[in-house]
């Protein structure tokens, strides 16, 4: 990769939003049991970089490198279990979210003058 006299921005941005519904319904005469359960794993990897692998030669006005990672995870879990004697219900959800995420400057040669800016970011932030 070969850039001169110009912006060179490099971005990574990921914004999943995953959402996932478990229920369970039981309905009896004596005894009613009812259960339900959730499990979510994600894993996600934002990568944004320059020279990974290659050597590249930059000589640019403004370098931006950045990598975010805004995703959401909802579950909902719920159970409904009448009866005429004795009623149980139980339910549970569990949200595991291991992301990655790499902003970089690998195998290059960045020539920069006084005052120009290189910038290298990796955000996460997650709503679980």
């Amino acid at each position: 990769m070969l850039v001169t006299d110009s912006e060179l921005n490099v971005i990574a941005y990921t914004d999943e939003h995953y959402s996932s519904d478990a229920a369970s319904i039981a309905i009896g005469g004596l005894v009613s049991v009812a259960g339900a359960a959730e499990v979510n794993v994600i894993s996600n990897t934002t990568r944004a970089g320059i020279g990974d692998g290659n050597v590249s030669l930059i000589s640019a006005d403004h370098v931006t490198v950045d990598a975010s990672d805004t995703s959401e995870l909802d579950a909902d879990t719920g159970v409904f279990a009448p009866g005429f004697g004795v009623a149980v219900g139980a339910s549970a959800g569990v949200n595991i979210m291991s992301n990655t995420v790499e902003a970089f400057i690998g195998d290059a040669i960045v020539n920069v003058a006084d005052g120009v800016d290189v910038v290298v970011e990796a955000t996460s932030d997650y709503d679980v």
